[in-house]
């Protein structure tokens, strides 16, 4: 099963305090330009592209991890400019439906 990198619940501002709707949000092997493969489901049987589009209100989809190394997230307003970066990403373990099923285990 996968580990949660990315909720989706809270939306991301552009440095003028306006959603960064159609910006991006990347995912690399921390200290690397190297990609890591994602998905849209805790089963890891739904790959997501990398990097993906956030909505409308700025927001990401779930992501879901299976590597072992740790992540660094790069966000991107719509124009390409970076917003911010998050290394390491934390990681929160999913273990059963519903939100008692969901533990913090943050990983360095």
């Amino acid at each position: 099963m996968a580990d949660q990198l990315l909720a989706g619940i809270a939306p991301v501002f552009a440095s003028n305090g306006i959603l960064a709707a159609g910006g991006t949000a990347r995912f690399d092997e921390t200290g690397t330009t190297t990609l890591v493969s994602i998905w849209a489901d805790q089963d890891a049987t739904v790959a997501l592209p990398n990097p993906v589009t956030l909505d409308a209100w700025g927001r990401a989809p779930q992501i879901f991890y299976t590597g072992s190394v740790a992540v660094r997230t790069t966000i991107k307003d719509a124009s390409g400019v970076e917003i911010g970066v998050i290394d390491p990403s934390p990681r929160f373990s999913v273990t059963a439906s519903g939100a008692d099923g969901i533990t913090s285990s943050p990983t360095a």
